[in-house]
């Protein structure tokens, strides 16, 4: 499907599955599936040349207000809104310690301690989360890059079910029988135990290394 849909398979790396969790490629492919034009049509679009703005190139973003802190506080404290704040946890553009560092410092109450939530409420990590008063909660992906439901579509599917349905997120369960998961390192073929007992200062070494090997 991916070398009917590109036409030249030479110049795409077909690897790309392997690091994402998508089989046909991901972001690659999507871009080529957007150009065409029964699925423009389909979406009742205007013929036009689709564009990726991740890569800032031909977007401008403009921030009308340097610090939002307030305003989730507010809506936490003073609303009814559920807010999640989500974040690869290799994500190298927006790192998800910079976003738990701003969570963190928002002066809320913690009301469940950081732990680990898993894609089969067994030992499958999904990744870590942190839940403070007012239903915001901060939660990681495992082996995310930015484009989480690219990278991770069944743990993104999961995290958001939940979320979704005012449900907890499924947790570890250090004695299932279930096999626990791996993710692997596509050019060497090693690979490395997800646990749940990771602590933050093992995960940046995990997470640093898995970098370097796929970067």
């Amino acid at each position: 499907q991916q070398q009917q849909l590109l036409g030249d398979s030479k110049s795409v790396p077909l690897i790309q599955g392997g690091l994402n969790d998508y089989a046909c490629g991901g972001d690659i492919v999507m871009e080529e599936y957007l150009k065409l034009d029964v699925v423009q049509k389909a979406f009742n679009v205007q013929e036009s040349e689709y564009y990726s703005v991740d890569n800032a190139q031909g977007f401008d973003y403009t921030p009308t207000e340097k610090d939002l802190s307030g305003f989730y506080k507010h809506v936490a404290l003073e609303t009814d809104l559920a807010v999640l704040v989500y974040n690869g946890d290799v994500d190298p553009a927006i790192t998800s310690f910079a976003t738990q560092n701003w969570t963190s410092h928002l002066g809320l109450r913690t009301s469940e301690d950081w732990r680990p939530w898993t894609v089969d409420s067994c030992r499958r990590m999904g990744g870590y989360v942190t839940r403070y008063e007012g239903q915001l909660d901060f939660l990681t992906i495992r082996g995310a890059g930015h484009m989480v439901p690219t990278y991770k579509p069944t743990a993104t599917f999961t995290f958001l079910e939940a979320w979704l349905n005012k449900k907890d997120y499924p947790t570890y369960v250090a004695n299932c029988t279930a096999p626990s998961a791996t993710f692997s390192d596509f050019e060497t073929g090693v690979e490395v135990p997800m646990e749940a007992e990771d602590t933050p200062q093992e995960r940046l070494s995990t997470n640093t290394n898995f970098l370097r090997a796929v970067g």
